[in-house]
């Protein structure tokens, strides 16, 4: 994770040759990748010189590019000055509108918010940017939510600090951190249970830092650095390593249990969160705490559901179109699970549990 970085200078090279180190599977930006003007002229030699070997397609003049895009930057205000980012969105091939949006790799869903004021579709809380937000993060099956972008919502910088309208309610909204940029400092904030993250280090310049607010926990601006994120389904570990190689900061946090009544000690645990994070399960009860009933047992009819996503993949919905008449005699077509009992006797996996009449006995266990 770099910010604030693009300015072909010496010390982007530092903080690029630190990186490259890592050997790391993508790399995310907090915005400011094009210094001073967002222009066409400058991106090139502001991010394709340090960084081709993980953009695709690439089409500058440093190097061959990546084979498949391992490079996310977010938006920043000096990205913005050239009307509409349109250099920006030229030279990267991003997910969605480019401006905005979402990818998964490995346990983690990324959101990459615009969180500069040209945004068209706004950047305050109730805008359609943070809709999509809201909804994104509630719908995601991942292990860990993750989000970024440039203006920093907290930071004891001097030269911007906060940018208010900007604090959103991210970990209410369900995301596990946020990172940002603008100020030109490193620092990590706690703030509603999550770790906020100001990360503008990566090369332009340094700033200074005002009176440490609130939830403040470790700030510095000695030298130019980067984050190096690494995540497992059951933690995150957040290291902050400036140029020279040292570790300022090293933060490890671990997954809360998906349900309240399934703790990490349970003997299905594990199993339980697999089925959870592939979308197989949803548990037995959404709010207000989200729960599994481990020790329930199916009825013969949700058991239909289960094994055909087995079957099928984590679908939403039967994979056959549901027939005119029923197969068994006691599963009316406006039963909840007509559709899946009879994908289930279209797959070979029933008989029923009757010949004659036949029927499914879909509410036995």
């Amino acid at each position: 994770m770099i910010g604030d970085y693009g300015s072909a200078s010496a010390a982007e090279q530092d903080v690029a040759t630190l990186v490259a180190s890592w050997n790391p599977e993508f790399i995310l930006t907090t915005g400011d990748n094009n210094y001073p003007d967002g222009s066409a002229a400058t991106i090139d030699d502001n991010v394709g010189q340090f960084y081709s070997s993980f953009i695709s397609p690439y089409t500058g003049s440093y190097g061959s590019g990546a084979g498949t895009n391992r490079f996310f930057p977010s938006l920043g205000n000096h990205d913005w000055v050239t009307p509409g980012a349109d250099p920006f969105r030229a030279y990267f091939a991003l997910p969605g509108n480019e401006r905005y949006f979402n990818f998964t790799w490995g346990p983690v869903e990324f959101f990459a918010v615009d969180s500069d004021p040209n945004e068209p579709d706004g950047v305050g809380a109730t805008s359609a940017q943070a809709t999509w937000l809201q909804a994104g993060l509630a719908a995601s099956r991942a292990p860990w939510q993750i989000v970024y972008f440039h203006h920093a919502p907290y930071s004891s910088g001097a030269t911007h600090g906060s940018t208010t309208g900007m604090r959103w309610p991210f970990a209410a909204w369900g995301a596990d951190a946020v990172f940002s940029g603008h100020d030109h400092v490193f620092e990590r904030l706690q703030v509603d249970g999550i770790p906020f993250f100001v990360n503008g280090l990566g090369g332009h310049s340094i700033y200074n830092f005002g009176a440490p607010l609130s939830g403040s926990q470790i700030r510095y601006n000695t030298d130019y650095g980067a984050m190096r994120v690494e995540a497992t389904r059951d933690w995150l570990r957040f290291q902050f390593i400036a140029r020279d190689g040292s570790t300022v900061d090293d933060l490890t946090i671990n997954r809360a249990p998906v349900f309240g009544d399934v703790p990490a000690t349970h003997w299905a645990s594990g199993y339980i969160e697999t089925l959870y994070f592939a979308g197989f399960v949803s548990g037995c009860q959404a709010t207000p705490t989200r729960l599994y009933c481990p020790n329930s047992i199916l009825s013969r009819a949700e058991s239909a559901v289960f094994v055909e996503r087995g079957q099928h993949g984590a679908i939403p919905n039967p994979p056959y179109p549901s027939p005119g008449t029923s197969t068994f005699a006691d599963v009316a077509r406006t039963f909840w699970g007509f559709g899946w009992i009879e994908s289930l006797w279209t797959d070979g996996f029933t008989a029923g549990c009757q010949a004659s009449p036949r029927l499914f006995c879909p509410n036995s266990q």
